[in-house]
């Protein structure tokens, strides 16, 4: 067997070939994902040695080809065969899919016929599920035609004549696609005019897509429905969607992002008719975040949509070049080595900025922003949007107050404040001035001012005081000093608190509404007091104050001063409850998402964000800590993806109750290496103590059983974990205690040779991180269950003559985990009561901790394991004394049949057992 190598360099634009200068001595060598699932993950790394007698490859050669074009980090990667580009399962995250701008073509006015072959997450849905679209969600105008998945699996059209929901039509078909119909190629027509005053809509299903459109196995999806009156579809400007509407956004919580693989969409204008857009993606690479299909359409990526290639096995960057020599010159290479693009984030120092820094520096909307997050030697706090400097006057303390989560050190204010004038910016109608604000526990020392703004407008003077109680006053003056308002002292109940304080004008013709208001940090609903100025108007901001001229303010904090200019409620709110909290009560899935897509990083994930843990506010730190920190909360994986240059997230609940990806026979050969277990105590912890940051913490100990501290001592351990609640830390705790006490060896290298064995090639080349192995018939000198495990990294080796993968493995049946209904529940603690012989069909089972088996019949039958037997019982009488008669139906299931002695453990079979979950 020879492998089709490839070896390519990205260079002039283009990957271009290099394979015939990899030398085959020392082969290529891949390693990927982490030693063990205690290590922490590694950069993926690929070796290889280039020929470089010519000097290509030395970078400061001026003959070579490749002068000046062989930079740092140039991409390369391996390929074995031919390229296989795919569209990787879309995630069902809401931002995350396909979409292709408007052309005439895509433009159907008349009959429509829309086919697709999908495999979803779920044919039942929790909300309707957007499949495509031509519909721009915030444009009522631009909406021509919507396709969804409804909760009940029925497929719906949705199309309208002008573009206004006013005129739309929703239709959906009267027959579901089967809860468990899995993978379901299926064809909606849109008929306009059928002839007898009415218009027809009909679906379909088939077993192949290419049977869609008349095949022998098409079928339609039950009855057509007819509507009275012909009908059109707009000719809208929206973008042709996969996945959601136009701009990725959903109908507040009523819709949901598609959550499935992709094997094809056809668009066809007219039954049967013209071919106007397809997604084949053939002509694209792993990692583009663009393709052209076949009609020409040019379709982007968005969010962590993502393509991929079977055929890649390694995508890196090749940071050096150094060439090596004998003294003879006859030996002359250059061996790289590329890694992937957790090496290079692992070289970043610099922390990234506070949340409300990152939000309110980068949104349209804010023309004015001063964070006042700067040293304590400053005397000058810049914008960071806009202009014009804001100076210290009188006692002012910068980089004073540190103790909230979604700032940097900002500054105290006592008798004092920074002031100054503001750049010229176009105002909008609306404006809101907000600012971060952290009242001491004891309030004020006097009452005093917090927030001075002038306008040019009618209303020029506008003052927000507090008083030592922590209530609020807003006084307004005209330009020529005349009161305009005064709201006296309001009770807002500030002292202690931390949060966001607004002034907001919105012009209501010629008056002024007017509101002051604060939420608390943590809050959904805020307080507030409002009111109009008559015949007033405010125009822009002009000059702006925070703090106090004399009275003090007893070390309140103060900081990121912005001026909402527009869109005031909308972007208030998003503030408010993302980046105000420090975005805590964030899933760990979805942080990770947001902060790839926030620096441009491409990433792509495997699970249900959603089904993450919640995690705590975001800190101040490095890119790579920011999401090791949320891996770490999900306990998921994050590394380098193979086929492409960018991060792969799987999430934890993507590792439960995993179909079997390779499995290796022993005694057939297929096995390359000597097979060798570890029952080391590198994984193994029994007394985990979470932490969380400012907050509580939670002990679990195993103190019973062959892993407890009572058997083997005291393994301990106290990470800290950055999740959102105290509530959320026993559960922690007892998913440590639970992975660090599995009483079984891990397999440090599990070793394929491909090239002996080929009928494994595809099964062994799709395993990545998180991937269920299994070796069955171990060695006779073994115990004689199927090994099963994770593979938490590997090493492969390939050369056009050899293949090898070697994976690095840990015990999988922590993984099999509860399904409510289905999955039998283990005893806390249980012993057999009396001798048995190797041919007893019953026993006496004694319950020593924990409730009673089940006697219900429908959890029969099940498996138990006793002194390294298991035995199939088939049915579990009621308890006498503690004591309960198993029923025994079959003996040596796993190959094992003995006599068993009176205290022996009986617990249920391992392929049961029940864990908890997060």
């Amino acid at each position: 067997m020879v492998n089709d190598v490839r070896t390519e360099l990205f260079y002039d634009d283009a990957w271009n070939a290099i394979t015939t200068d990899v030398r085959q001595n020392p082969p290529i060598t891949i390693n990927w994902g982490r030693k063990n699932e205690a290590a922490k993950v590694s950069p993926s790394k690929c070796t290889l040695t280039l020929e470089n007698k010519d000097g290509t490859y030395s970078t400061r050669h001026p003959l070579s080809p490749l002068y000046g074009k062989l930079q740092r980090n140039t991409p390369v990667r391996v390929r074995l065969g031919s390229k296989d580009v795919a569209l990787a399962p879309l995630p069902g995250i809401d931002g995350s899919y396909l979409s292709a701008p408007d052309t005439a073509s895509l433009d159907i006015t008349g009959d429509i016929d829309i086919r697709m072959d999908i495999e979803p997450d779920t044919w039942r849905p929790d909300v309707r599920m957007h499949l495509a679209a031509k519909w721009r969600f915030v444009d009522d105008a631009q909406r021509s035609w919507e396709l969804h998945v409804t909760p009940s699996g029925a497929l719906e059209l949705l199309w309208t004549e002008d573009g206004n929901n006013s005129t739309g039509t929703t239709v959906t078909s009267t027959a579901a696609i089967a809860e468990d119909a899995g993978r379901v190629p299926f064809r909606i027509t849109l008929d306009v005019d059928n002839g007898a005053s009415g218009n027809d809509v009909k679906f379909y299903t088939a077993d192949t897509f290419a049977d869609l459109g008349g095949g022998a196995s098409e079928t339609q999806l039950g009855a057509t429905v007819t509507n009275s009156g012909t009908t059109s579809i707009h000719s809208g400007t929206a973008d042709l969607t996969f996945g959601a509407v136009h701009d990725g956004g959903l109908f507040d919580g009523a819709d949901g992002a598609l959550g499935a693989t992709v094997h094809a969409f056809e668009l066809r204008d007219g039954i049967a008719g013209t071919l106007v857009a397809d997604l084949d993606v053939s002509t694209a690479d792993a990692g583009d975040t663009t393709f052209t299909d076949t009609q020409g359409n040019v379709w982007s990526l968005n969010g962590v949509a993502a393509l991929t290639d079977t055929s890649v096995r390694f995508a890196g960057e090749v940071a050096k070049w150094p060439p090596k020599w004998d003294l003879s010159g006859a030996d002359v290479r250059v061996p790289i080595e590329a890694a992937g693009m957790l090496r290079r984030l692992g070289q970043g120092e610099k922390p990234l900025n506070s949340s409300l820094f990152r939000d309110l520096s980068n949104k349209d909307n804010v023309p004015l922003y001063w964070p006042l997050e700067t040293g304590s030697d400053t005397t000058i706090f810049p914008a960071a949007t806009g202009g014009g400097n804001l100076r210290i006057f009188g006692d002012v303390s910068p980089g004073a107050f540190s103790d909230l989560d979604a700032s940097d050190a900002l500054p105290t204010f006592n008798a004092g404040s920074v002031r100054g004038s503001v750049d010229t910016y176009s105002p909008e109608l609306d404006q809101r001035l907000m600012a971060v604000i952290s009242v001491p526990e004891n309030g004020v020392s006097a009452d005093g001012h917090l927030l001075e703004a002038v306008t040019n407008g009618s209303a020029h003077q506008w003052i927000i005081s507090i008083s030592t109680s922590g209530s609020l006053r807003l006084r307004v003056w005209d330009g020529d000093g005349a009161s305009l308002h005064d709201s006296g002292f309001v009770s807002f109940e500030l002292n202690g608190k931390s949060g966001l304080l607004w002034l907001s004008w919105e012009t209501n013709g010629s008056d002024i509404d007017w509101s002051v208001g604060f939420l608390e940090v943590g809050e959904d609903v805020a307080g507030f007091i409002d009111g109009t100025l008559t015949g007033e108007d405010y125009d822009r901001l002009t000059w702006l104050r925070a703090g106090t001229y004399t009275n003090d303010l007893g070390g309140l904090a103060i900081g990121h001063l912005s001026l909402l200019n527009g869109n005031i409620h909308g972007a208030f709110w998003d503030t408010a409850s993302s980046s105000l909290r420090a975005w805590s009560g964030e899933t760990a899935g979805d942080r990770i998402v947001r902060l790839c897509g926030e620096e441009g990083i491409p990433l792509r994930v495997i699970g249900d964000m959603s089904d993450t843990a919640a995690m705590g506010p975001q800190r101040i730190d490095t890119l790579l800590n920011l999401l090791d920190e949320a891996a770490k909360v999900d306990m998921g994986i994050l590394v380098d993806d193979r086929d492409a240059i960018r991060l792969l997230y799987r999430a934890r609940s993507d590792l439960y109750n995993q179909d079997v990806a390779l499995s290796l026979d022993y005694a057939g050969g297929e096995v390359a290496s000597t097979l060798e277990p570890v029952p080391d105590d590198q994984l193994t912890r029994n007394d985990v103590t979470v932490k969380r940051p400012k907050g509580g913490s939670y002990r679990a100990v195993l103190a019973t059983g062959p892993m407890s501290v009572a058997a083997v001592g005291l393994y301990d351990t106290a990470p800290e974990i950055n999740v959102a609640s105290d509530n959320q830390l026993a559960d922690q705790a007892h998913w440590r205690l639970h992975l660090g006490t599995v009483d079984e060896p891990r397999y440090p290298q599990i070793v394929a040779d491909l090239t002996a064995t080929p009928s494994k090639v595809d099964a062994a080349t799709s395993v990545f991180v998180g991937d269920r192995v299994q070796v069955t018939n171990p060695p006779s000198w073994e115990p004689p269950d199927t090994i099963d495990q994770l593979a938490q990294g590997g090493t492969e080796k390939l050369t056009p003559h050899r293949h090898t993968i070697g994976l690095n493995c840990s015990p999988a049946s922590p993984w099999s985990v509860v399904v409510v209904g289905t999955t039998k529940v283990d005893t806390a603690g249980s012993e057999l009561d009396a001798d048995i012989s190797d041919s007893a069909t019953s026993m006496d089972v004694r319950t020593t901790v924990g409730e009673d088996w089940t006697t219900d019949a429908a959890q029969f039958p099940l498996d138990v394991e006793l002194g390294g037997e298991e035995m199939t019982i088939s049915g579990i009488g009621a308890a006498t004394g503690g004591v309960q008669t198993f029923t025994i139906s079959a003996r040596g299931v796993n190959g094992i049949t003995k006599s068993h002695s009176a205290g022996d453990a009986v617990r249920i079979a391992k392929k049961h057992r029940a864990v908890v979950r997060l």
